[in-house]
């Protein structure tokens, strides 16, 4: 059964074939409105998976429909500020890794630290 207020989500291939392109769709300014406010949500944007996400503004659900067949772009721009993008999309999707090596260069840095402070500016007796 289909909600009393709904709004949908679409995501499809754009027309030049080069990436996506994302509607939502409801019936009424202020049902646009709630679905902006439950895309907002943590809770809900976690979930989003699929090409068409139908959004229940009633019961605050959601139903996803998983497309046909996927695809994916071959990456042709190597400059700095697009391998920046790509590699914030990776550590989005792997966000233990990212934390993990975050920790890691700070342990690094901080026995480094360590090993330099001490003999830098003392004098000892010896």
């Amino acid at each position: 059964m289909d909600p009393r207020r709904r709004a949908v989500l679409s995501q499809r291939p754009g027309v030049s074939g080069k990436g996506v392109v994302t509607w939502l769709t409801a019936d009424s300014p202020l049902d646009l409105m709630d679905a902006s406010y439950m895309l907002a949500d943590p809770q809900i944007w976690n979930r989003l998976e699929g090409e068409d996400v139908v959004f229940d503004l009633d019961e605050h659900s959601l139903r996803t429909v998983r497309p046909d067949s996927y695809f994916a772009l071959n990456v042709t721009d190597y400059g700095p500020g697009n391998l920046r993008r790509l590699a914030a999309a990776w550590f989005s999707d792997h966000f233990r890794i990212y934390v993990a090596l975050v920790i890691g260069l700070m342990a690094v840095f901080a026995i480094w630290i360590g090993r330099a402070v001490p003999k830098t500016g003392v004098r000892t007796d010896q």
